[in-house]
């Protein structure tokens, strides 16, 4: 079987576009370089507004269906554990 053209993210490592982009031999102006260095940047940060977005919107799904939670979320108290769940009714 073929290796894919284009490695995983995950062997990547630090090579990223910018940094392809930062190489020397790619332009022979520095101006039109940092042009196209300051275009990209903006680009890629509207992308992760965009998918942000778009998160928002259509939630990530687990393989069940369910929505997954977001990556700083944590759990609050259980029910019987609220402050004050133990006091009996007024």
């Amino acid at each position: 079987m073929a290796e894919p053209p284009v490695p995983p993210p995950s062997h990547l490592d630090g090579n990223t576009y910018i940094r392809f982009i930062e190489g020397e031999a790619l332009f022979v102006s520095q101006r039109h370089k940092e042009r196209v260095l300051t275009r990209t940047k903006k680009e890629m940060k509207q992308c992760e507004q965009l998918k942000l977005r778009s998160e928002c919107r259509a939630p990530p799904l687990d393989t069940e269906g369910n929505i997954m939670p977001p990556k700083e979320f944590k759990r609050g108290f259980p029910r019987d554990e609220l402050p004050g769940a133990n006091r009996p009714p007024f």
